[in-house]
């Protein structure tokens, strides 16, 4: 395992260009989508239950109460419900403990909508519960704002961590003083984490066209005072630049926004198309006089080809490794072909790896692109070698057993 490196650069406050954020926490234009509210009626008291029934097995098994720091502590408000405080009104909350950039096996059975001991079991049943965002205290003492009804922001707030397994391959691929472009970067845990692995000359470019997200991604940069480790712009990354309509996708599934004419997940419900600016990686790349790129992750649900197609120049150059997330229904959306990408990979003279479990953590080369469907796969030029990973780290079952209770 490689243990995160304590990184806490010091850095003047981002530019004034940052917008500055609504005091509510709802970040979507107003027109877009609706407050955030807290979850009521039966939920809630199911939550409670849960929390009991949990508490009471904890104290059976270990004979102790459950004690919680000072930054877990819930208040309560005006009608007696628990909620996390906020840092407007009360301190941090306090995350899972996560400290080193190890894979996990089938790490999204802990991805939020899971626990994997008594404790997340508990903050899952929290989270539901959350009725405003909150500040959440992370690794290296970095800080993230977590709202409710979130797929990421839940991940993060019980497990401490979010798609551990790619975070892990994009590190190993990565030198200290890299360049790593973030192409539909969200509220920015990807670009965070990577940026705690650079040192001072190393540097991440990350690229979120949504509104909602984009001010997500520069208010957790501006939290961590990294505006001089991490670049961030509103564009969403085709093949020219000029401006395109983005669906966008509920808090839930906030991943999912899309350029394409639906969801890649049937019947997710659209709040509201925003027009955004598009650019390309070649226009990007020269604008911004990026003389070198090393590792490119694209996820853009659906945009990959024109991404990579606006990029030639940038990838004949520099050669970088690319991560590149693959759903077929989401290019089916944008008119685009899965069989298309490959083509031009070969053409590039890029080969297509997976990240493979079965016998180590590894990537392995992926013969057809179509058996990669609805995966990560990782593109590297075919005079690149695939890194050595770290592995899971094996824990046994008795220490399983005494890990589930901690």
């Amino acid at each position: 395992s490689k243990d995160i490196p304590n990184k806490n650069p010091t850095t003047e406050p981002p530019s004034a260009d940052v917008a500055k954020k609504e005091s509510t926490g709802d970040l979507a234009p107003k027109d877009c989508a609706p407050p955030i509210s807290a979850m009521e009626g039966p939920l809630e008291k199911l939550g409670k239950k849960a929390d009991k029934i949990i508490a009471k097995g904890f104290r059976k098994i270990t004979g102790k109460k459950k004690k919680r720091s000072a930054a877990e502590q819930f208040g309560k408000d005006k009608k007696g419900r628990k909620e996390c405080s906020s840092a407007a009104d009360g301190p941090i909350v306090a995350a899972p403990l996560y400290t080193k950039l190890v894979p996990v096996r089938g790490w999204d059975r802990y991805s939020g909508d899971s626990a994997g001991t008594a404790s997340q079991w508990l903050r899952w049943w929290r989270y539901l519960r959350l009725g405003k965002p909150v500040l959440m205290s992370w690794v290296n003492g970095m800080t993230l704002k977590i709202f409710p009804k979130n797929e990421v922001g839940r991940a993060l707030f019980v497990s401490g961590i979010y798609d551990p397994n790619n975070l892990v391959i994009v590190d190993a691929l990565l030198k200290k003083d890299d360049v790593f472009i973030d192409v539909g970067a969200n509220m920015g845990y990807f670009s965070l984490l990577i940026s705690q692995t650079l040192n001072e000359n190393g540097h991440i470019y990350a690229l979120e066209p949504s509104k909602r997200d984009f001010d997500r991604l520069a208010e957790n940069i501006e939290l961590n005072d990294l505006g001089d480790t991490i670049s961030h712009y509103r564009y969403a990354v085709t093949d020219a630049k000029g401006s395109a309509e983005l669906q966008i996708a509920t808090e839930e599934r906030n991943a999912l926004n899309t350029l394409g004419s639906d969801f890649s997940v049937s019947g997710l419900e659209k709040i509201c198309t925003e027009t955004v600016p598009t650019i390309s990686l070649d226009e990007f790349v020269a604008e911004e006089g990026i003389s070198k790129v090393n590792v490119i992750k694209l996820d853009v649900e659906g945009s990959e080809l024109k991404a990579l197609m606006g990029a030639r120049k940038t990838i004949q150059k520099h050669k970088p490794t690319i991560m590149l997330g693959l759903n077929v229904a989401a290019l089916k959306a944008c008119g685009a072909d899965i069989q298309k990408i490959e083509s031009l990979l070969q053409e590039l003279d890029y080969s297509m790896y997976k990240a493979v479990e079965d016998q180590g953590f590894a990537l392995k080369k992926v013969v057809n692109i179509v058996d990669a469907n609805s995966a990560v796969i990782f593109c590297l030029h075919k005079n690149v070698n695939p890194p050595p990973l770290p592995q899971p780290e094996k824990v046994g079952v008795l220490a399983r057993i005494a890990n589930f209770f901690k």
